[in-house]
């Protein structure tokens, strides 16, 4: 249905005529013609047409979505497993991880003798985090450019 027809029918509620709507010429025999015309009046003249075609149309999405995040959480994990942090990345995190266990010694959320288990928590931690993060950005950037 072309834009113009599909504006009269929103505007008028009537629908085109079904010779107007099914072109002789998209079709390759009379039959195929007089079965389209057919499909065409008995969908106009079917009250459950619509909502049963609205329904599959979700599912069909759905479907794809489900697809979709399928595909891109086996490309992350694909993309994750490669990440690499390189060593001013590794100098940072130690960094970090040190800072954040002597903030948990002088809050006392941790004992001195705990202190060590702390910084490597902490530091696998940010590991695990700087890896997702730039996991994501290369996906993301894949996702950009298409690939």
């Amino acid at each position: 249905m072309a834009d113009l027809e599909k504006l009269a029918v929103a505007l008028t509620g009537a629908e085109p005529d079904i010779f107007e709507v099914v072109h002789r010429g998209d079709y390759d025999t009379e039959d195929s013609y007089i079965d389209a015309l057919t499909s065409e009046k008995l969908r106009r003249s079917a009250p459950d047409y619509a909502e049963t075609r609205r329904m599959i149309t979700r599912q069909l999405q759905e479907r794809d979505e489900a697809r979709q995040r399928k595909e891109q959480a086996a490309e992350y994990s694909k993309i994750r497993a490669s990440v690499k942090l390189d060593s001013f990345e590794t100098q940072a995190i130690d960094r970090r991880a040190r800072e954040m266990a002597g903030a948990d010694v002088m809050a006392r959320r941790i004992s001195a003798a705990d202190l060590s288990e702390a910084i490597e928590k902490h530091k696998k931690a940010l590991t695990e985090q700087k890896k997702d993060s730039k996991a994501a950005g290369i996906q993301f950037n894949n996702m950009v450019h298409g690939r």
